[in-house]
Order: structure tokens, then sequence, then C-alpha cells
């Protein structure tokens, strides 16, 4: 089964670190890497990504992922990833988010603004003329060859169908399988619905990726993230049919298993706050049990996860996005991967 890899990077590090990180990445055999884009959570990910793309040859580069209107407007997403396409050869892609509600600091896109800046992207980053509630622009320099392939960052039922529609690729959250068919199931309607072939659209599971003889050893940086820790419970609790439709086939196919993730979510949400999200030793992941960080990431024995991984591959995944933002030792977790996993999935 072939699977490609893919890992985050440059949230702290220094210029020299990232040009060190990424090249091993790339050496690694790591398919893309990419940035977060929280102004007051790490470097500006536009100048990391055009040091990486001049340090490296192979691997693909991107956000994972931009805001757009919340933190910039579309012309100046589509412009600076077009430019970061040119420097690159070819190897940039836009990884493209909502935005999410943390306190004061951001606030999520309606549905329609996304469905409207991606499609301004893709006309604008084609050299077409593009449109923005009725202001037309055109790019002085960008040429249909700069086109780059769109990633959208999706969790809810309404987002996944507009990945569907109009995506390139899906980046989403979480290792369980039956959280991956709903979601598959939900970007195959989105596209059905747009005359697409379903399985046109490039699906990366994201979460953390950790090699371990003990779940317990690796808790302190895995449980920092990803915030949905403390909101499954209120998105399986919802009364939204999708979402409904979500907790019953995880109450049936999984003995009951909703119901735990509900329980254990409300202990993590007592103690959530905006400020410590990706914080290590954030005071909620005391909170984050065993259960919510199997179904998120990828934490155990080499054997364990190659099995994990085969079965996600089995579902249609066809990237492993790994997030390492509050591990502690980055290479060599990187290197675990390698050495480890890579192995079984080349072919």
């Amino acid at each position: 089964m072939k699977m490609n890899f893919g890992v985050r990077l440059g949230k702290t590090l220094s210029f020299e670190e990232i040009i060190r990180e990424v090249r091993n990445a790339e050496e690694q055999g790591f398919s893309h890497t990419n940035c977060g884009d929280l102004p007051w959570l790490n470097r500006d990910p536009h100048v990391i990504l055009a040091v990486m793309a001049m340090s490296t040859s192979k691997i693909l580069l991107g956000q994972a992922v931009t805001y757009s209107t919340p933190i910039y407007h579309p012309v100046v997403t589509a412009n600076i990833t077009a430019t970061l396409n040119r420097l690159s050869g070819g190897r940039a892609y836009l990884g493209l988010g909502s935005g999410m509600k943390l306190g004061a600091m951001l606030t999520p896109q309606p549905i329609e603004e996304v469905r409207n800046t991606m499609q301004f992207v893709k006309d604008f980053a084609a050299g077409k003329e593009a449109d923005w509630y009725g202001a037309k622009m055109k790019s002085g320099w960008i040429k249909e060859r700069d086109a780059f392939p769109i990633y959208l960052a999706a969790e809810g039922p309404k987002m996944l169908e507009l990945a569907g529609e109009l995506a390139d690729g899906v980046i989403s959250l979480g290792f369980h399988p039956e959280l991956i068919k709903w979601k598959k199931e939900l970007i195959a309607k989105g596209a059905r619905k747009a005359g697409r072939d379903p399985e046109s659209i490039d699906y990366w599971t994201r979460g953390i990726v950790y090699v371990t003889d003990s779940v317990a050893k690796a808790h302190r940086e895995v449980s920092p993230y990803p915030a949905l820790y403390a909101k499954i419970s209120k998105v399986l609790q919802s009364q939204d049919p999708d979402y409904a439709a979500l907790r019953e086939r995880l109450n049936r196919n999984c003995g009951g298993l909703a119901e735990e993730l509900i329980a254990h979510s409300i202990r993590v949400a007592k103690k959530w706050e905006p400020e410590w999200f990706e914080v290590i030793d954030a005071p909620f992941s005391k909170e984050v049990s065993d259960l919510l960080i199997d179904f998120f990431h990828l934490v155990g024995t080499p054997e364990y996860l190659t099995e994990r991984i085969k079965q996600v591959g089995e579902l249609g995944v066809n990237t492993i996005s790994v997030w390492h933002g509050t591990v502690v030792e980055q290479e060599k977790r990187r290197q675990d991967i390698a050495d480890h996993l890579m192995p079984h999935f080349r072919n």
C-alpha cells in the first residue's frame, strides 16, 4: 500500500533550524511540509515557506492552514501562494481553513465566504479575472501555469461537502475509522453535487504520530492538541442530522463510543481556555484521556501504528499529515516515522 507522509515545521524554529529540518524531512521521505498561520503563535509562514523552497528540491510546501479573510484579503493569499509556487518550481499548495472561535482573537468565516474565497483564489491564481463581491481583479504577472492545488481544512458537514465541491484535497483531523468513513461520505456527497469524482479528491488525515511503547510517555506532548478534545462533546450532542448520524454510528459500531467520548470531552471542556491553545502543560491537558488521544492521533508501537495506517489507507486516506507542534524531540519523532513506518508504505 502506498501512503504519503507530511509534517508541519517552523512554529518557533530559528531559520538555521528550519533549513536543517526541512532538508532532513525531504531526505527522510516526507512528501510535504507545512506551516501554521496564527500570527500570535508562530513566525510568519510565508517567510518560512520561502526559506524552505530555496533550501529543498522535491518536498511540497504550503500553509496548514491559513484563514484568509479573518487575517488576509484573498487576493493577498492567492498572490503569496502563486509567488511561492513560482519560487519553488511548482511545489506549492494552499492550505485554507475557515478559522475557529478563539476568544476575541479569531472568528470563523461563514461557509459562503469560504466558498467565495476558494473560487476567487482558483480564478486569480490561474491568471483569470476574479470577482470579490463585485470588485474585479486580474494579476499582472500570474499565468495559468502558476495555478496550485487548494486543500481545505474541513471538520463539519458543510465544510466537508464544500471540499467535495471545490477543493483539490481535504485536511481533516482524526484517525478513528468510523470518523473517517463519515467524513468521506460527506465529501463524496459534495463531489457528486458538483459532478466530480469523489476519488479525485486527495484526503489527508492529520494528527500527532508518536512511536512509543507507552501512551503515558507521550501524554504530556500529545494532550495539548487539538482543540477538538474539548469540543467533540458538543459535536456529538448536536441535533444536526449529520452529527446525529455520526453519534449513532459510533455508538452502534463501536460499543457506545460516542457516549464515552462525550463524557471524556466534557471533563476537558471545563478547563479549556483559548489562551492555552497548542500550549504544552496547558491545564486542560491533564484531563485528556487515552481514549481521546487514540481517537485523534496515532500513538503506540510500530506494529500497532502500521496496522492503524493500513486500516485508514483502505478507507481512502492518501496522506498522513503529521502535526508535531507540541512534541519536544521533533527530529527524533520524525526519524522514528521514517525508520519504523514509512518502509511499509512505499508501494
